[in-house]
C-alpha cells in the first residue's frame, strides 16, 4: 500500500469514527430523555396507585348486584 492510499484510508477511518461518535452521542441523549420520561411515568403511576388505594378504601366493601 503506497503512502497516499494509506493516508486516504486513515482519513476515511477517522471520518467514520467521527460520524459514529456523533451518532452515539445522539443516541445517548435520546436514552437520557427516555430514562427521564420513564422516571416521570413511574412516579405518576405510583401516585395514581396510592390515590386509587385510598379511594377504594373510602368506598367500603362492594356488594354484588343480583
Amino acid at each position: 500500500m503506497d503512502f497516499e492510499k494509506m493516508q486516504s484510508t486513515m482519513q476515511f477511518l477517522l471520518e467514520q469514527q467521527a460520524k459514529h461518535d456523533v451518532m452515539i452521542a445522539q443516541h445517548q441523549d435520546r436514552m437520557n430523555e427516555l430514562h427521564e420520561n420513564f422516571k416521570i411515568l413511574t412516579a405518576l403511576k405510583q401516585k395514581y396507585d396510592k390515590r386509587g388505594d385510598s379511594d377504594s378504601a373510602d368506598e367500603g366493601p362492594t356488594q354484588a348486584s343480583d
